[in-house]
């Protein structure tokens, strides 16, 4: 039998459960989106690790259930935001706990990561691709970065490029969302909504040395909200974000360096559009390559896959 590998993320927005086998292939990925009352824009810490726990009772019973706990090789689990000492957030606790608990139970090593670096997996393993060194944008709710990403066999060497230096681009989109009525997370939601616009409405976006600002944009949609139709704000969104990737991918790109996208951001079909006509029309020479929409959302997945990279390479 093929040796087992399990992944645990507590994020902000879903708790994850996934398991591969020694070759990489899938063989369960449970989520389940944390409950966000109607006009919301989040939950307190407090309320996120109980609702995790509380699905994790579940995913763990419902998971193991599809497996033979005898071949089960490694534990992975992200334990925070990003692969900095000072990150830090409450949610990933429930992930860590239950995680540690089991590989204890089963005398199994368990692999510590990062949120950020379950995405950067997950989009390598969705994409089928292998890369030694890429540039990385992170489009997230909780994060909007640019990062250089160098493999290496604990997993990633990753330096800080850019970043938002206010909210992210998906609190954008929550929080202007939220504004029109839309549940939260409001992406899937604010994506349908903007197919009826026309794109009368632009949104100026700031860009300096490299970093950006989404606040103004925020501002600027806020006073627009009686003026116009729900549908060309949840574009306007659409588009800043767009056209700030543009800026970010015009300035950083590297000759021969392949760019990544992630974060559940990056699942919106106009984005990923409107940047590559945008990068196209400006003669960009640069290869993209954007993890599958199911895989650029929060998942599990990409934990598992370090766990089972460190346990075999």
């Amino acid at each position: 039998m093929e040796p087992i590998f399990l992944g645990f993320d507590t994020s902000n927005y879903t708790t994850s459960f996934a398991a591969l086998d020694g070759k990489g292939r899938l063989i369960f990925d449970l989520r389940e989106i944390l409950p966000v009352p109607l006009g919301e824009v989040g939950l307190r810490q407090r309320d996120v690790v109980f609702l995790h726990l509380r699905h994790l009772n579940r995913m763990v019973k419902e998971g193991l259930s599809q497996i033979n706990r005898k071949d089960i090789q490694g534990i992975g689990v992200a334990i925070k935001p990003r692969p900095l000492e000072e990150s830090y957030m409450p949610s990933f606790l429930a992930g860590e706990v239950v995680a540690h608990t089991l590989s204890l139970a089963l005398k199994l090593p368990l692999t510590k990561t990062s949120h950020q670096e379950g995405h950067l997996a997950a989009a390598l393993w969705s994409l089928d691709q292998d890369f030694d060194k890429f540039l990385a944008v992170h489009f997230s709710g909780g994060t909007s970065e640019v990062v250089k990403v160098e493999k290496n066999q604990a997993g990633y060497n990753i330096e800080l490029l850019g970043k938002t230096l206010d909210i992210s681009a998906g609190q954008l989109v929550d929080r202007i969302g939220v504004l029109l009525g839309l549940p939260f997370p409001a992406g899937k939601s604010l994506e349908e909504l903007a197919q009826r616009a026309k794109g009368e409405l632009t949104v100026p976006t700031t860009f300096i040395k490299g970093n950006w600002h989404f606040s103004g944009a925020e501002t600027y949609l806020k006073r627009k909200l009686q003026e116009v139709p729900p549908y060309e704000i949840a574009r306007a969104v659409e588009d800043v974000i767009a056209r700030t990737l543009f800026k970010i991918i015009e300035y950083y790109h590297q000759e021969n360096l392949p760019v990544v996208l992630m974060g559940g951001v990056m699942a919106n079909n106009y984005i990923k559009k409107s940047l590559e006509e945008r990068l196209r029309k400006r003669k960009v020479n640069v290869e993209l390559f954007f993890a599958k929409a199911f895989y650029t959302t929060d998942n599990a997945v990409g934990v598992a896959e370090i766990s089972r990279i460190r346990r075999i390479f």
